[in-house]
C-alpha cells in the first residue's frame, strides 16, 4: 500500500471501542519515499470526531532531525518530543506506539530489513486516560486532522498493520514482527483486535482478519506490487539469463540501503545498457531525456557519481557533483535495440575513464565519491530538498534494459573490462575487490540478490518488469569503429572513424560548440560543454558537449 504525501491515507472506524484499558500497541512495516511538501508527516493519529488531536505519532523530515516525535493533547501538545536516532529513508522498518498505565508512552523501530527492535522513545508522562482514548473516534493512518481538515500527510509504503488492546514489550514486538500473523484469531492472538495484511491489492477497503471485525478505507492511497520484508528471494536458475526493464517514467531499482564496503578513492562501476525508443507519441519529460543508468547519489539527493544516456543525442555520459559532464557520441547511431557495455573508473588521483564496450571514450577528473548511508540507484536517479531528508523525488528515468551491473573498489583495467564483456556473467571467485554485483538473473518477484557476497539486496519498483537478457554470444551487442584521440588546444577530444557508408554529417552539424579537426569520413568532436545549466540539468536544445 502506498501512500502518496500529498492526500492519500488509511482510516479505521470504531478502534477507540477496542480499548478496555487505558493500553494498546499500533505497529506496522513503513518504506518512506519522496515526499511533496511539508516537514512533518504524520504516521499514526487518534483524535476526536471534532478534528481534535488526542495522540500522534509523526516523523519530523527536517535533515538536522529525520525522527519520529510525539504528541499530545496535554504537556507534549505544541512541540513534540523526538525520538533518538535517525529515520531509515528509502527502506522496509517497522515502528511501534506503545500505550501504558494512560501515560506511559513508548516508541520501538526494527533495524532497516530485520525484525530486531530497540526502545527510541519513552514519555513517562503523557496525558493518555482511558476517558480520552475512548473519545479517538478517528483513526488514521498517514493523516492528522485539524477540524475537519487532513494535513500531514505520509509518503511512504506501509504493510501489515496491527493493532493489540495491550502495550507489548520490545521481545514480544521482535517476535511478532518477525513474520506474518498465521492465524489472526487464534487464543495465542487474544489481544491482537486489527490485523491488516493489505494483501488485497485492490478495491477501497481493507481486511481486518483478527476478531476484531475493525473496517479500514482507503482515501487516494494506492495499491502497488513490490517487494515487503516478508518476501523471499526468488531461486536463481543460471539456465536463464534475465534482464530488468524499465519504463522511462517511474521505474528503477533501489538499493537504497547500500553502504558498499569502499576503502580508499578507486571505484569502478559497470553495466549492460540496452536503451529503447520512446514509443510514437509518447510524451517524454525534460528530466527524462537524460536516463540515468546507474547513479549514486546523497541522503538528500545530491549528485555524486552517475552515467546516463541521453535519448535526442545517443550519447552516454558521466556527470557527478560538480557538474561536469564527459561523453562519447556513438559512431553507431542507431544505438536503440542493442546492448552497450557500459561503466568508468575512477583512481586514487581523481583520474576517471568512460568506457563503452571495453573501449575508452572519455576522460575527467572528479573528486566526487559515493557518500555512506547515501542511494545508489540503477535506472534513476534523485533530487532533493538538501532540508529534508524524505524529500526526494526520483527523476531522469532511463528507458530501457540492464544487466549485470557491478560496483568494484578498485580501478579495473581496460584488458579486464574488455574480458568481462565476453562473459555472461562475472567470475566471483576471482572477482577481486567486487562491492556490489546484480545478474538480474531472478526472471520473477520483486527484489533482485547482490552476488558480490555482501548482500546489497535490491528492489525493482513500480515500472520494472523482467525479460530476456542480454545474449552470450553477442549478436545484439553493438560495437564501435575506430576510435582515436587527439589532445588539442580546444580541449580533450576524440575522433571517430565511421564506416563509409555511415559518415556523421547528420550528428556532427548539429550544433556542435567546439570542432577539432575534420576530415573525409570521420568527425572530430569535443567532450567538454561550456553551456551547462547552474542547476545541473541541461535544456532540450543543448547539444550535450557535440
Amino acid at each position: 500500500m502506498e501512500l502518496n504525501g500529498s492526500s492519500g491515507y488509511i482510516s479505521i472506524a470504531d478502534v477507540y471501542k477496542r480499548l478496555s484499558d487505558a493500553q494498546f500497541t499500533v505497529a506496522m512495516w513503513v518504506y518512506p519515499t519522496t515526499s511533496v511538501s511539508g516537514k512533518d508527516s504524520a504516521v499514526i493519529s487518534l483524535a476526536t470526531a471534532g478534528g481534535v488531536n488526542v495522540c500522534e505519532l509523526a516523523l519530523d523530515k527536517w535533515a538536522m532531525r529525520n525522527r519520529y516525535f510525539f504528541k499530545d493533547g496535554g504537556k507534549y501538545a505544541t512541540s513534540g518530543t523526538y525520538s533518538k536516532g535517525a529515520v531509515p529513508k528509502q527502506q522496509w522498518h517497522w515502528v511501534a506506539l506503545t500505550v501504558s498505565e494512560g501515560k506511559v508512552v513508548k516508541v520501538y523501530m526494527g533495524s532497516p530489513g530485520g525484525a530486531v527492535g530497540k526502545l527510541i522513545l519513552t514519555v513517562p508522562d503523557a496525558t493518555l486516560p482511558l476517558a480520552k482514548l475512548q473519545s479517538a473516534e478517528k483513526f488514521s493512518i498517514g493523516t492528522k486532522w485539524t477540524g475537519t481538515t487532513a494535513s500531514s500527510f505520509l509518503a511512504a509504503s506501509i504493510d501489515n498493520l496491527r493493532i493489540w488492546d495491550v502495550a507489548l514489550t520490545v521481545s514480544e514486538l521482535n517476535f511478532f514482527m518477525k513474520v506474518p500473523t498465521a492465524d489472526p484469531t487464534s487464543r495465542d492472538n487474544i489481544h491482537l483486535v486489527g490485523y491488516f495484511a493489505l494483501s488485497e491489492a485492490q478495491g477501497e477497503s481493507i481486511a481486518d482478519t483478527s476478531s476484531g471485525g475493525l473496517t479500514g478505507t482507503l482515501h487516494n492511497a494506492h495499491w502497488v506490487t513490490t517487494y515487503t520484508v516478508y518476501d523471499k528471494l526468488p531461486p536463481v536458475d543460471d539456465s536463464e539469463d534475465f534482464a530488468v526493464m524499465l519504463d522511462g517514467k517511474a521505474g528503477y531499482v533501489a538499493a537504497d540501503d547500500t553502504n558498499f564496503e569502499l576503502s580508499g578513492k578507486a571505484l569502478s562501476v559497470f553495466g549492460w545498457v540496452y536503451p529503447v525508443a520512446a514509443p510514437s507519441g509518447t510524451k517524454v519529460s525534460k528530466d527524462d531525456v537524460d536516463g540515468c543508468v546507474f547513479a549514486f547519489n546523497t541522503q538528500q539527493g545530491g549528485n555524486l557519481n552517475q552515467v546516463c544516456y541521453n535519448t535526442h543525442t545517443f550519447r552516454f555520459f558521466y556527470k557527478d557533483a560538480s557538474k561536469t559532464y564527459s561523453g562519447s557520441t556513438l559512431c553507431d547511431t542507431e544505438v536503440t535495440g542493442k546492448w552497450w557495455y557500459v561503466g568508468f573508473t575512477i583512481d586514487n588521483d581523481d583520474n576517471g575513464v568512460l568506457f563503452i564496450n571495453g573501449e575508452p571514450q572519455v576522460t575527467f577528473k572528479s573528486h566526487t565519491r559515493p557518500a555512506k548511508n547515501g542511494h545508489f540507484s540503477i535506472g534513476q536517479e534523485w533530487d532533493g530538498d538538501a532540508r529534508f531528508n524524505a524529500d526526494l523525488r526520483h527523476t531522469n528515468h532511463f528507458r530501457g534494459k540492464i544487466d549485470e551491473v557491478s560496483v568494484w573498489n578498485r580501478v579495473l583495467s581496460q584488458e579486464e573490462i574488455q574480458a568481462n564483456v565476453k562473459l555472461t556473467h562475472l567470475d566471483i571467485a576471482s572477482a577481486k575487490a567486487l562491492v556490489g554485483y546484480w545478474p538480474f538473473d531472478e526472471g520473477a518477484g520483486f527484489q533482485t540478490a547482490d552476488k558480490s557476497g555482501f548482500k546489497h539486496n535490491a528492489m525493482l519498483r513500480t515500472g520494472v518488469s523482467w525479460e530476456a537478457g542480454r545474449t552470450s554470444d553477442g549478436s545484439s551487442r553493438g560495437f564501435f569503429t575506430t576510435l582515436l584521440y587527439v589532445i588539442g588546444a580546444a580541449g580533450l577530444c576524440y575522433v571517430c572513424v565511421a564506416r563509409r557508408d555511415r559518415v556523421l554529417d547528420g550528428i556532427a552539424d548539429a550544433g556542435l560548440d567546439r570542432v577539432c579537426s575534420s576530415g573525409k569520413g570521420y568527425r572530430t568532436v569535443s567532450t567538454h560543454d561550456d553551456d551547462r545549466e547552474a542547476d545541473g540539468l541541461l535544456d532540450d536544445d543543448d547539444d550535450l558537449g557535440y
